[in-house]
């Protein structure tokens, strides 16, 4: 007896893309806002399986969005400058990192 089996596999080898898309870079934010609102864009021809969002060169993120908006607060620790970036992992395991985006929190 011959029996067959056939099984549909997908390759994604394609890495997504990654873009903070607020604030916006060298933006300055008022330390009376209790927190900053990031956004990020994250496309890929498949599927996106999370966005990271790090701060001040973290090796933790200091949140993770899986669905769409990638949008996350991060709490203002007081005046100064700081830096964000995000991670895009689509659902092959492809990353992508954002540029970093630099904002200034002031009096």
């Amino acid at each position: 007896v011959v029996e067959e089996f056939r099984a549909q596999i997908s390759v994604d080898n394609t890495p997504p893309s990654a873009e903070i898309l607020f604030p916006f870079d060298g933006q300055e934010m008022l330390v009376d806002d209790e927190w900053i609102v990031l956004q990020a864009q994250a496309i890929d021809d498949v599927a996106i399986d999370r966005v990271q969002f790090y701060a001040d060169g973290a090796g933790v993120p200091f949140a993770i969005s899986t669905v769409p908006p990638y949008t996350e607060k991060w709490t203002i620790p007081g005046p100064g400058c700081h830096s964000y970036r995000v991670q895009v992992i689509d659902g092959a395991g492809n990353a992508a990192w954002s540029e970093a985006t630099r904002v200034c929190v002031v009096q």
